[in-house]
């Protein structure tokens, strides 16, 4: 974008940092959420994702949100890769 101050042409060029994001779901073992979420802001996480209980359904729809949304450059941070996925066919 071009933007004319005092008769001076400025290019402005909007950067938007990458940012870190933090995602957290519920586990049956019982983990705390505060202790997770303790844990993802001391990683630098600026936003943080909760999964809510889904039952024996593998439907993880926050995080299809979350990687819908993530751009290039962003970080996405997660306390243990069972809130990713539950097995490696899962992950990938």
């Amino acid at each position: 974008m071009i933007d004319i101050y005092k008769g001076y042409a400025l290019l402005v060029i909007r950067c938007e940092m990458p940012s870190i994001v933090g995602y957290l779901k519920h586990n049956i073992d019982g983990q705390n959420v505060a202790s997770q979420t303790e844990h993802l802001k001391a990683s630098g996480a600026s936003k943080i994702v909760l999964e809510e209980p889904a039952g024996k359904k593998r439907n993880r729809s926050q995080l299809d949100n979350l990687i819908a949304d993530v751009q290039a450059g962003d970080t996405v941070v997660a306390t243990s890769l069972y809130c990713i996925a539950d097995n490696v066919k899962h992950l990938l």
